[in-house]
């Protein structure tokens, strides 16, 4: 099978996607104008209200939670379903400071910036053999291939 044969047949499977898209937009319109559609949107709705109501609670329940243990006020597992855990959490306030050490104690956690080094070689920036600088060929399909119907 040739090219345009191809274009052609990529070209009716479109039409027919936008076909049956038009299909069901227009069967959702008709839905929309139900009753039941208009139960469905309240379900929608009352169940994001829902989601929404337990997630704020389980958030002021943990809060107010380490709050008292904080204060010594509970125990670490004051109720079944509640337990109070201990993590060791790190955050680097200083991070140049963070990068000048890494550089001379733990070249580990320096990240490489892949792209960018990428880039440099594209542009010509980067050492011999560092970055392989190649032609890659790719095929591109227009959005219209109306012509081919």
């Amino acid at each position: 099978m040739n090219f345009s044969d191809r274009l052609k047949q990529l070209a009716e499977f479109r039409a027919k996607e936008a076909a049956i898209e038009a299909q069901k937009r227009t069967a959702e319109e008709m839905a929309k104008s139900t009753p039941q559609w208009e139960e469905y949107e309240k379900s929608v709705s009352a169940y994001a209200q829902a989601a929404s109501d337990a997630l704020a609670l389980e958030s002021a329940i943990k809060s107010e939670a380490v709050e008292s243990f904080i204060g010594m006020a509970i125990a670490k597992k004051p109720v079944d379903g509640l337990e109070i855990k201990a993590f060791i959490v790190a955050k680097i306030t200083d991070e140049k400071a963070a990068r000048d050490w890494a550089m001379q104690n733990y070249t580990p956690a320096l990240k490489l910036d892949t792209k960018a080094i990428e880039k440099a070689g594209k542009d010509g920036m980067t050492p011999d053999g560092l970055v392989a600088v190649t032609t890659e060929y790719r095929a591109q399909i227009a959005s219209d291939l109306s012509a081919y119907l």
